[in-house]
């Protein structure tokens, strides 16, 4: 193979590789939408998460979009909100260990309050710092109970949405993460609320961004190394290159 069709090769791979480290947000639709996936089996469900909008002051005076953002976890047989969220939470505290293959940007913090009631969700944060375009460079939070307002991390379900998003207001769940059973296709999140809405309408969310792979910050890197090669081997225009 000539040494230019062997870079032309290269660099196509790598750019294909590279995508998601450039990518802006993408629009979740339906399931297949969602890049950040825990768990396995033939069953699916997703984790949406709406942040309260932040605006920042002076030179990072802008809203902090999107607001909601979502997760998909897969299972087999019956299963809980509660193995959904400790699955993808890359940060537990007060909880279990983080597992393997959960999204180090996202962080919760529970308390327990016995096999009688599980654990319940403090606050949850997601960090959005050196994603790409589109993306605040901020952590979200939804805080913990304010006693002034009212509002703590209100959880919401939606079962009936067959994995589409449809825009049908989320319900408000009267049990915890600890009893709430996931249902194939379903929507179940938290918002900042005072939970005394029946009904509350998410923004649509986009897709959570995977963190990059060795191999995706190694393609990054060998891209600039090529293009710097090609600039070395490049005669100056103008200065009796042929």
């Amino acid at each position: 193979m000539k040494q230019g069709m062997f870079r032309g090769v290269v660099m196509a791979v790598l750019l294909a590789l590279s995508a998601p480290c450039r990518a802006a947000p993408v629009q979740v639709e339906d399931f297949t939408d969602i890049l950040f996936w825990a768990g396995s089996g033939t069953n699916a469900a997703a984790l949406v998460l709406q942040f309260p909008t932040v605006v920042g002051t002076g030179t990072s005076a802008q809203a902090a979009e999107p607001a909601s953002i979502a997760w998909g976890y897969r299972w087999n047989g019956a299963d809980r909100f509660e193995s959904m969220l400790f699955a993808l939470t890359g940060v537990i505290v007060g909880g279990p260990q983080a597992v393997a293959g959960s999204d180090p940007r996202l962080a919760v913090d529970v308390s327990y309050y016995g096999p009688e009631w599980g654990y319940f969700v403090n606050e949850i944060t997601y960090d959005q710092i050196g994603l790409g375009a589109g993306w605040t460079p901020i952590e979200r939070r939804i805080g913990p109970y304010d006693p002034d307002t009212g509002e703590y991390p209100a959880q919401y379900q939606l079962d009936s949405a067959a994995g589409r998003w449809t825009g049908a207001p989320l319900d408000y769940s009267t049990t915890g993460i600890a009893t709430t059973p996931l249902v194939p296709g379903g929507w179940y999140g938290f918002v900042q609320a005072d939970g005394s809405a029946a009904t509350i309408s998410f923004s649509q969310p986009v897709a959570a961004v995977p963190e990059p792979s060795t191999l995706m910050l190694l393609a990054c890197g060998s891209i600039a190394a090529l293009q710097a090669v090609r600039r070395r081997r490049t005669p100056p225009r103008g200065r009796g290159g042929a």
